[in-house]
């Protein structure tokens, strides 16, 4: 560990909620009211705003002036991933807590979570979250039978809320340590599933963990979110990023169990990729470039079946398509149908 980070712990703060905030002036007011609610006190909340053109700048600065707490950050745009980073390399506390702006936590939960980081030794925990339209103040209320513990690698990147999917980074607390010592980070190239890339690095290095079994996280679900506005072509490329993650695990695990989950995870990301290629890229000169950069890597054609399932007719006809993507004829054809050139 390095002298900086070895001072840094000496101030003893427990948790640094890190917020990256870009544009955002309607919400970062709750977001930030709701951090400031919290049942301990040693603890931050750094504020980096991201070249913000709107009044998030200002906002940030008039809390800063008002909560000790609270530490804000100016810089260029760089993407939320540079923001987190940033964030994360000038944070002071023990545990980490990734909070968008335009989202909120419950009132008086970080105690209870941190509860859980003390009764055993663990080096993530996830919880549960809430998908909301508008704001609708929470506070946590203590319930009996909401921790498991878990105690090995496997165990650790199975681990998540009965609810919901657990692949968010605002749905676990990290270690700053490990992620110094680990080398973690977010990629800045990465525009979609930088959440899940990140996500699975850390766990990947964790045998130790915890699940919080309750929402104390409320997730705004808005237009304006990158989901809501796919770049096709920048989803292809993330999608391609993350099997490149998945395949450099491979070597790394010992348990058939383990490489079995992640050929599996590698494959979806393939089919993702290629199913990019084939509705939103719609280059056919590209998509055949891209199909064989996956031969050429041994990803295509996967070998794991991921089934049809879904609960709708939409899904079904879907998950249909992608099973198909196995078969590269299939696969050209769909792109030569779809191709604008």
């Amino acid at each position: 560990m390095n002298e900086a980070f070895e001072n840094i712990l000496t101030e003893n703060i427990v948790l640094s909620i890190i917020i990256p905030v870009y544009n955002v002036e309607c919400y970062i007011g709750e977001c930030l009211e709701s951090c400031l609610t919290q049942d301990i006190d040693n603890y931050e909340i750094l504020c980096i705003d991201d070249g913000s053109p709107d009044r998030s700048g200002e906002i940030l600065d008039r809390y800063a002036a008002q909560y000790d707490k609270i530490r804000v950050f100016h810089k260029e745009n760089g993407g939320v991933s540079s923001a987190r980073n940033f964030g994360a390399a000038n944070a002071k506390g023990k545990w980490i807590w990734f909070v968008d702006p335009d989202d909120y936590i419950a009132e008086n939960c970080c105690k209870a979570i941190l509860d859980v980081t003390r009764e055993k030794d663990v080096e993530t925990v996830v919880f549960d979250h809430v998908k909301v339209k508008e704001y609708q103040r929470k506070t946590y209320t203590k319930t009996d039978d909401l921790v498991s513990y878990h105690t090995s690698q496997d165990a650790v990147l199975s681990m998540g809320p009965k609810k919901n999917y657990s692949c968010f980074v605002w749905a676990h607390w990290v270690l700053r340590e490990k992620l110094v010592r680990e080398k973690i980070e977010f990629d800045p190239t990465m525009k979609y599933a930088e959440d899940t890339c990140f996500v699975f690095q850390y766990k990947f290095s964790c045998t130790k963990g915890a699940v919080f079994d309750y929402p104390v996280y409320y997730y705004r679900q808005r237009a304006g979110s990158a989901y809501h506005n796919l770049d096709g072509r920048a989803h292809a490329y993330c999608m391609e990023r993350l099997a490149q993650v998945y395949d450099e695990c491979l070597d790394r695990v010992e348990s058939d169990a383990m490489r079995e989950r992640l050929l599996v995870a590698r494959s979806r990301a393939v089919r993702a990729s290629l199913f990019d290629h084939c509705f939103y890229v719609r280059d056919y000169a590209q998509a055949k470039e891209a199909l064989t950069k996956m031969q050429d890597k041994g990803w295509y054609p996967y070998k794991v079946r991921m089934g049809i399932y879904s609960k709708s007719l939409k899904g079904i006809i879907i998950n249909v398509i992608n099973e198909c993507l196995r078969y590269k004829w299939f696969y050209l054809l769909v792109c030569k149908v779809k191709s604008k050139r």
